[in-house]
């Protein structure tokens, strides 16, 4: 079992890096570089006229205020832009999380009594490795609708609803043993 979980995660982890963001290669930095260049220089040149100072460097005539967009690429539309982790986002995974940690402890009780077993057969029996499980497919499926949320996809929600609803059923059944 302990092969299977970890080919498991080892599955999860390769399909996260490859949709990795830094292997983007649409920002041109070189050309970004250029601009930033350029339009300190102006920003020189402004403050060196304001205080009285002529300025040694040559100004490109097509230089103006600084502006959002930089050769084509517009900033103001960047991921950071909007707001991805809103009081949704963190109640939906909230829930996720605790029902996920809720299921543990009655399952844990219901163990310890003596009136039921784990039923999930990858789930390890200890408290430990149920809570550590739990953890990473939580932070996982947190990651997943944090994804899908920052792409502006409307089902970003059902990932942490399926594993909440997953979970308050091994609630369920250790609240019936209780």
């Amino acid at each position: 079992m302990k092969k299977m979980q970890a080919i498991v995660f080892t599955l999860s982890i390769v399909a996260g890096g490859l949709n990795c963001p830094a292997q983007n290669p649409s920002v041109p930095f070189r050309q970004i570089e250029r601009d930033a260049k350029s339009q300190s220089q102006a920003l020189l040149a402004r403050n060196d006229g304001a205080s009285g100072f002529s300025s040694s460097v040559a100004q490109p005539a097509s230089v103006a205020q600084p502006a959002s967009s930089v050769s084509g690429y517009d900033f103001s539309q960047t991921r950071f832009s909007r707001r991805i982790l809103d009081t949704k986002y963190f109640f939906v995974n909230g829930m996720h999380l605790g029902a996920a940690i809720f299921d543990v402890a009655l399952t844990q009780h219901c163990i310890a009594s003596g009136a039921c077993r784990e039923a999930n057969p990858l789930m390890p029996s200890s408290a430990a490795g149920q809570v550590g499980v739990d953890c990473a497919l939580v932070g996982y499926i947190s990651w997943v609708s944090y994804r899908l949320k920052e792409h502006e996809s409307r089902l970003w929600w059902i990932a942490p609803t399926a594993g909440t609803a997953a979970h308050a059923v091994g609630a369920g059944t250790g609240i019936v043993h209780f």
